[in-house]
């Protein structure tokens, strides 16, 4: 049987909604094999959370805002490329908000949206200027170097990211610093070589990390009889995962619809 404190504790593990917990079950009731749950949701309780919640995220924005427009200006395409500092980011989060409040019977204050709009499409426009080049580094073998670089220029490229060979004299270029680790063994005569990543853009103007993707310490692992076939492996697998694996790179926008 399933109690009224179960089904809350699923209900609120499985829905969409933020603040989840301010779902409250009344009671449960069966008939056959169906559960039927009545759930409450108290209308201002939620608004309120809301709306507080927006003001943090709304807040956090604007204390970044400055430093976009700054990137703009100093042609810092790094920070232009991190979600984290892309306006449309917050467009998208705050269309969301308003559309659970307007469910609800309330709305968020107008605000001046329309700077908003006009700082995410000199954002985009500036962002479609911007050259990646990616570097190695780490204690692997060359073969790996090479490999890995292979599937993360690829990759990217794959997310519209525009990719070059090497930095370039245009203030567009962006490097990206990709650090690798990898761990050999031996088992029942076979080889394994244990991989993990970290995936990293600096800004130019203070030398700060604006995005990151940690893959460490171990990401992929690949296995044969000789070496050769251990690193080859393994950098096939990289490439699997990485093809199956959707929101790893959340952290990095090249390119997007609005």
């Amino acid at each position: 049987s399933e109690s009224a404190g179960s089904v809350q504790r699923q209900m609120q593990a499985q829905t969409s909604f933020p603040y989840a917990e301010l779902i409250r079950i009344e009671r449960v009731e069966k008939e056959g094999n169906l559960f039927t749950a009545f759930a409450q949701l108290d209308k201002e309780e939620a608004i309120a959370a809301l709306k507080k919640g927006y003001d943090a995220i709304e807040t956090r924005f604007l204390r970044e805002r400055p430093r976009i427009e700054k990137a703009l200006q100093k042609s810092d395409y790094a920070i232009l490329l991190s979600q984290k500092f892309n306006p449309n980011q917050f467009i998208r989060t705050r269309r969301e908000y308003q559309r659970m409040l307007e469910a609800l019977g309330s709305s968020l204050d107008s605000g001046n949206l329309s700077t908003i709009d006009d700082l995410a499409r000199r954002v985009a426009q500036a962002r479609g200027h911007a050259r990646l080049y990616v570097t190695t580094s780490g204690d692997t073998s060359d073969t790996i170097q090479r490999g890995v670089k292979g599937v993360f220029v690829e990759y990217l490229a794959g997310l519209g990211c525009q990719m070059v060979a090497k930095e370039e004299p245009a203030s567009t270029t962006v490097k990206v610093e990709l650090n690798l680790a990898a761990r050999n063994h031996d088992e029942f005569g076979a080889k394994w070589v244990y991989l993990g990543f970290e995936l990293k853009a600096v800004s130019k103007s203070d030398d700060r990390v604006v995005f990151s993707i940690n893959g460490m310490p171990e990401f992929v692992h690949g296995g044969g009889m000789k070496q050769s076939q251990a690193e080859a492996a393994v950098v096939k697998e990289l490439s699997s995962k990485l093809s199956g694996d959707s929101q790893l790179f959340d952290a990095i926008v090249c390119s997007e619809d609005f």
